[in-house]
């Protein structure tokens, strides 16, 4: 849609690790079937950019990079909605306060850490081996090739960092994927905190644009419970619980939530796990379009043409 979209714009940060052109692909079809704009974003290192020694991987640095993307791709005429999943989570967050008179009408926070900073230091086996393969996959070629020529004890020591971090549960000592610790896995998880998302949450409620908490109850990444205290930072939130079958009522559930004013909901997808969207494209496809249903177009800034 390179004119566009009237009905609006969703713009994907993906978990880390992660690609912003592959992790969210389940949802691009059923969006460009309602009209709706996918903007999927690569952060500093991942995708297919290289990494740098020169990137910081914090905060700042990701709200640069996405606020220049989306100053020269977004038209003056489109809603944005911001959508984190993991720990993308807490750029989409702050994204939508700071557009929130600049188009953004909403966030979307799907499998989320919750507020604290464990995510940089609890994982366990499963998260662990999933880890291994997402960094892999996001070397490139010239990256990947030495992998392949090693032999069995070069193997073993190449993944015996692996056996470390599986063992003292510290995220930090996974430095295989790339140049050791600065590789930009290790570097962004080890930047990204959540201890001042409580401070985004209050701009976002009052600015009234709409806040959905999703979350998969067979999640094995993310507990649950701590998507789920994400909701108590916020003044009121309206809960739900979405099984097979259940997708239409839900979403007139949440059309009456959102005609009411109620901005802030959180579903629970009883069949979902950490990659929501995966399970359920067709719903969260529908969701992103009540979302521009119910919310109007605020916007100051200069888009570049």
């Amino acid at each position: 849609m390179p004119d566009g979209s009237y009905k609006g714009i969703l713009v994907a940060i993906h978990d880390v690790p992660g690609r912003g052109e592959k992790d969210f692909l389940p949802i691009i079809e059923p969006l460009k079937e309602r009209g709706i704009r996918y903007l999927g974003i690569n952060l500093p290192g991942f995708g297919y950019s290289s990494y740098d020694s020169r990137l910081e991987c914090d905060g700042n640095e990701r709200k640069q990079f996405i606020t220049t993307i989306c100053r020269t791709l977004i038209k003056p005429h489109e809603k944005i909605i911001f959508m984190g999943h993991g720990r993308g989570t807490e750029t989409a967050i702050k994204m939508t306060e700071i557009y929130k008179n600049d188009g953004a009408v909403g966030c979307i926070a799907v499998s989320p850490y919750g507020i604290n900073d464990e995510h940089k230091y609890r994982h366990n086996f499963i998260a662990t081996i999933h880890y291994l393969i997402m960094g892999l996959k996001d070397l490139g070629a010239h990256q990947i090739q030495p992998l392949l020529d090693i032999s069995r004890y070069e193997t073993l020591i190449l993944f015996y960092p692996f056996i470390l971090v599986y063992k003292s549960n510290n995220l930090s000592r996974l430095r295989f994927l790339k140049a050791g610790s600065r590789s930009s896995t290790v570097k962004t998880i080890q930047n990204i905190s959540f201890l001042d998302v409580p401070e985004y949450l209050k701009d976002i409620e009052a600015a009234k644009q709409k806040f959905v908490i999703l979350y998969g109850n067979s999640n094995k990444y993310v507990d649950p419970q701590l998507s789920l205290s994400l909701a108590k930072l916020l003044h009121e939130c309206q809960y739900k619980e979405l099984g097979k079958g259940e997708e239409i009522e839900t979403l007139a559930w949440l059309s009456e939530q959102f005609s009411d004013s109620k901005n802030n909901v959180c579903i629970g997808v009883e069949y979902g796990k950490h990659t929501v969207f995966k399970r359920a494209p067709v719903f969260v496809a529908d969701l992103i379009d009540v979302i521009f249903l119910y919310t109007e177009l605020r916007r100051h800034f200069t888009i570049i043409e």
